[in-house]
């Protein structure tokens, strides 16, 4: 289940994002809520990085820093 409590707006996407106080904390939401979250929108977070503009740490179903570059560059040329 995912948790409410801890969604903030990321401003280095421009987005909503779950925002964790530590890495493990991340990870372990990732480890038990991946299947849940596949099953409801076909894609699921695979990793945790630590974001410099939140001072925390986001899930993410991108699998590397290049395909969240990639999508930010299409999404400034639009």
């Amino acid at each position: 289940m995912k948790p409410k409590n801890n969604i903030i707006f990321c401003h280095g996407c421009h987005r909503s994002k779950m925002l964790f106080e530590t890495k493990s904390k991340a990870d372990n939401f990732i480890k038990f809520n991946k299947d849940n979250i596949l099953e409801e929108n076909g894609h699921a977070p695979v990793r945790s990085y630590y974001c410099e503009f939140c001072c925390g740490y986001h899930v993410t179903s991108l699998t590397c820093v290049r395909q969240r570059l990639t999508l930010q560059a299409i999404c400034l040329v639009k």
